[in-house]
């Protein structure tokens, strides 16, 4: 793959965030539609909340989700799958 379309390519930069066993997995859950942590930790057993936390912020930090947090008690935010930056 050419240095350009490493930059510049969204497959490329969406297969880079791909970059572990779980990362797939955690896609494949946010396909049909948002879902609250607890919803990804219950639906992928053996994940450790620690490793679900950093793959969902690096999906957050590259564009890739988005994290809507809501007031109430306890705190579970949602998580929706890619979002529109990265459609092209």
């Amino acid at each position: 793959m050419n240095k350009l379309c490493e930059r510049e390519c969204g497959v490329a930069r969406f297969l880079a965030l791909l970059d572990g066993p779980w990362a797939t997995l955690i896609v494949r859950e946010l396909l049909p539609g948002p879902r609250r942590f607890t919803e990804l930790r219950d639906a992928l057993p053996g994940i450790s909340p620690h490793t679900l936390t950093s793959r969902l912020r690096r999906f957050e930090r590259h564009g890739l989700v988005t994290r809507t947090a809501y007031a109430e008690i306890p705190r579970a935010p949602a998580f929706a799958r890619i979002a529109p930056a990265w459609a092209g």
